[in-house]
């Protein structure tokens, strides 16, 4: 294990390596002791020494099994103390927006509620935030989804996002269409997802089926591989109208998307006949895009 740098002007690192995590590991004693561990803010700096990125990389030294003995002890000896933070906020606020729900309802709930320090509200949205990303533990999203009337999307959101894809269906089509779209800043891919995925779950209302259904070319359910071969070809176009063909082969990825090996992918699939017609036509539409290379 390696101590890296956690302080710009922090004496710590004018000292042996050997005796570094000692003397960051009485820092650290010293300010929980004085403050709690709840005290320790991402701003937290003890003479040039910031004390959250350090706890931050021990606990990811811990997680690779390269944190000493020694050190886990000390660690864990401090009061509050967790290897998971993170983990354990999300299960605390959990437990605290189903409590809060046995007593109000969901129009009570706002961006400024707070209920035992936390500001509930806030993190409902964030976790609104962090699905429509998909950076959300599919644990937490089980246990939203379990909620009554629980919605990934606000009723003002949805009307947005809603007259967002009429906007944009109305000038380019269902074609490109693929679930992480962005339209005007607003991200109507995972709109179209979750409409569909509630629609299932048999959590929409009567008059919002009606609503999508009556758009032109609306699937409750979409073929997983269109919806990729769509992203892909959109990408690769977008990447060769910006920078040609010179750095496009089989190993390269865009948004971490394998978009060299797909592309081979479709000429072998192309020869063999076995290549949709949308999506040769698309591949096509690419300039200087060539069957055979």
């Amino acid at each position: 294990m390696s101590e890296k740098k956690s302080g710009v002007n922090s004496p710590v690192l004018h000292l042996p390596v050997k005796d570094r995590l000692k003397a960051s590991m009485g820092i650290v004693k010293r300010f929980v002791g004085e403050n709690g561990i709840k005290a320790v803010r991402r701003q937290t700096v003890v003479d040039g020494f910031h004390i959250r990125h350090w706890l931050n990389m021990r606990r990811m030294d811990y997680h690779r099994g390269k944190l000493p003995n020694w050190l886990i002890k000390e660690l864990e000896a401090l009061p509050g103390w967790s290897w998971h933070p993170v983990e354990e906020n999300r299960k605390k606020n959990f437990a605290l927006l189903k409590e809060y729900l046995k007593h109000y309802s969901w129009d009570e709930l706002t961006s400024k509620t707070i209920v035992d320090g936390v500001f509930l509200g806030a993190w409902v949205l964030s976790c609104r935030k962090s699905y429509a990303k998909g950076t959300i533990p599919s644990w937490l999203v089980e246990e939203l989804e379990a909620l009554p009337d629980w919605t990934w999307v606000t009723e003002d959101s949805k009307k947005v996002k809603l007259e967002l894809l009429l906007e944009y269906l109305e000038e380019n089509g269902w074609d490109h269409f693929h679930t992480r779209m962005i339209y005007k800043n607003k991200r109507i891919g995972t709109f179209v997802q979750s409409c569909r995925t509630r629609f299932h779950q048999g959590k929409m209302e009567p008059e919002e089926v009606k609503t999508l259904e009556a758009i032109p070319g609306w699937k409750w359910k979409d073929d997983r591989r269109v919806l990729l071969a769509r992203r892909r070809s959109a990408l690769l176009k977008q990447h060769v109208l910006e920078n040609g063909w010179d750095d496009v082969n089989g190993r390269l990825r865009i948004d971490d998307e394998p978009i060299g090996t797909w592309m081979i992918g479709c000429r072998v699939r192309q020869k063999k006949g076995k290549l949709s017609e949308w999506l040769i036509n698309e591949l096509e539409s690419i300039p200087g895009w060539q069957w055979n290379t």
